[in-house]
């Protein structure tokens, strides 16, 4: 799994940034290590964010992995560190048979 730790790229977003929207397509997971995220639903078109999500917290893996589009938005809360990793790698390294014993419990 060295492989998949030399694809992930360090990232930080400010308080405030929208990171998905609702019906958006995900090119990255983001792997949170400080700071949090929120996820909601939009009304009435106004975005209510219920969950947050804090260190250790992961998103956008199923849609990555899945090809799925968003259900939800995402926003930082508080600063964001921590790293992302793209589309193409993840899925290079999700789907090789050479990880499968690791790999098939991430797709379940």
């Amino acid at each position: 799994m060295i492989e998949l730790l030399t694809k992930l790229e360090p990232r930080q977003e400010p308080s405030g940034t929208l990171i998905f929207k609702t019906v958006e397509e995900v090119l990255e997971i983001f792997f949170i290590v400080k700071g949090s995220i929120e996820i909601g639903f939009e009304a009435n078109r106004e975005a209510r964010y219920v969950i947050r999500l804090h260190n250790g917290g992961v998103i956008g893996i199923y849609n990555v992995t899945y090809d799925k589009k968003t259900m939800f938005h995402y926003r930082v809360k508080e600063n964001f560190f921590g790293y992302t990793i793209r589309k193409d790698n993840w899925k290079s390294i999700i789907f090789n048979p050479e990880y499968e014993d690791i790999t098939c419990h991430v797709r379940k």
